[in-house]
């Protein structure tokens, strides 16, 4: 319970080092534990009771009887001595911490569990390494990417230059040091030392910001940093193939060049399926469903968990009919030979200058293409797309939503049809 902005006092059970069976059966310690100025404390109240008889919400025992009203009023009583010291120092202009806490209300018998830890888990150091460990964790477990967890890491490690910069190897600085100052200046560092963009600055910014949410949600830390920023995001220019430069894609022969032909289909998959290279390398049979006479892909995107649903395109699906026998499909359960992301990059490079193309080739743009050169530009409704896409929110499908210009040309030719018949009727009527 929150008695003052940097004070909380609760109660809660801690059961004792012993079988999942026995541990109901057997009475449970009563800890005091405190929060104040981001510092976390918890006390033995050297009170033992049952779980069946306690409250989580009161955080005091149920019904009556001598040995609850002794215990509940025991426990009233250390929370009245908190506040009432807390009151005093505040009064006295003397800071109150766990160790005061600790020495006034509590006895040397009852301590406070691992100062030691109280200690460590204020360090920002020690939220840095748990929280990397966390990342590695989901990463093996397949709830973040590879990529995603690359680039968690990565921010962390501007972190950690940052504060090597700053503070020296000495630099195990406390959560209550992060403040509105030390975002200014480690938002300059990246602008001004690291020589960032806005966009990437943003970026690590978001990601440090998710690492002191972890610690707040751990319960290391009373209050979350004010985590704010200056630098804002701004959507940058997306490239795009246009219609004309799918069919010369489309036209060119790379048989002699069987590593340049699978990825120009596998890239061209992506055009016409607007589905991520993480996706399309996983993509196996299980994922094909034949629904009145459709082909469709249906299937979980690795980065945020949504279903991908979406019908096939004669051109996407005599792709993949092509590679139904294709030894390294069926040697890897792909229904596509695509490659390492970093081959797939490379040999694009290659078909891009082949093809005398201006836009980068890339293992994003198939997707980017598909969103608004197939889809957008001939009619898909947004909220549909966004389905197809597999995102969180139509705002990030929003981001594609780019027109372009011979559909607005096209658009006002409609237009002006419409209009220059409205107009003749109306002269015809006078």
């Amino acid at each position: 319970m929150k008695v003052f902005s940097n004070l909380s006092i609760s109660f809660r059970l801690r059961s004792p080092k012993a079988s999942a069976s026995k541990k109901n059966k057997t009475d449970q310690s009563i800890y005091c534990r405190i929060y104040i100025d981001n510092q976390r404390g918890d006390f033995s109240t050297n009170q033992k009771v049952s779980n069946k008889i306690w409250c989580k919400v009161t955080e005091r025992l149920k019904g009556s009887g001598q040995n609850v009203t002794t215990i509940n009023h025991y426990l009233d009583t250390i929370s009245n001595e908190i506040t009432d010291l807390y009151l005093r120092c505040r009064s006295e202009g003397v800071n109150l911490n766990l160790l005061k806490i600790k020495n006034e209300i509590f006895t040397k018998s009852n301590g406070v569990e691992g100062d030691q830890i109280v200690k460590e888990a204020r360090g920002l150091n020690y939220v840095i390494k748990e929280y990397k460990n966390d990342l590695l964790e989901k990463k093996k477990n397949g709830l973040l990417t590879n990529g995603t967890c690359k680039g968690y890491n990565s921010s962390i490690k501007s972190l950690t230059n940052f504060l090597l910069a700053q503070y020296g190897k000495s630099n195990n600085l406390e959560i209550t040091d992060i403040n509105k100052e030390f975002i200014y200046k480690f938002e300059k560092y990246l602008i001004g030392v690291k020589k960032m963009n806005k966009n990437s600055t943003h970026k690590v910014l978001k990601n440090t910001r998710m690492m002191f949410n972890y610690a707040y949600n751990n319960g290391w830390i009373a209050t979350n940093p004010d985590f704010t920023f200056n630098v804002r995001y701004i959507n940058p220019p997306r490239p795009l193939l246009t219609m004309d430069e799918i069919k010369s894609l489309m036209s060119i022969d790379f048989s002699a060049i069987p590593r340049l032909a699978e990825t120009l289909d596998c890239f061209l998959f992506q055009v016409f399926s607007g589905i991520s290279y993480n996706e399309i390398k996983s993509l196996q049979s299980t994922h094909l469903k034949s629904i009145e006479g459709r082909n469709w892909v249906v299937m979980k995107r690795k980065k945020t968990g949504n279903e991908q649903k979406l019908v096939l395109l004669p051109e996407a699906f005599q792709i993949i009919e092509k590679y139904r026998t294709h030894d390294y499909c069926m040697a890897k359960n792909q229904l596509l030979p695509v490659r390492s992301n970093q081959k797939y990059n490379e040999y694009l490079k290659e078909i891009q200058a082949i093809a005398k193309i201006e836009t980068k080739l890339t293992s994003h743009l198939g997707r980017h293409v598909f969103a608004t050169t197939i889809a957008l530009s001939n009619g898909m409704p947004l909220i549909t797309l966004s389905k197809v896409l597999g995102h969180n929110s139509i705002k990030t499908t929003q981001i594609y939503a780019k027109v372009l210009d011979n559909k607005i040309a096209s658009d006002f030719d409609d237009l002006n049809s419409i209009l220059a018949s409205k107009l003749r009727g109306s002269e015809e009527r006078t």
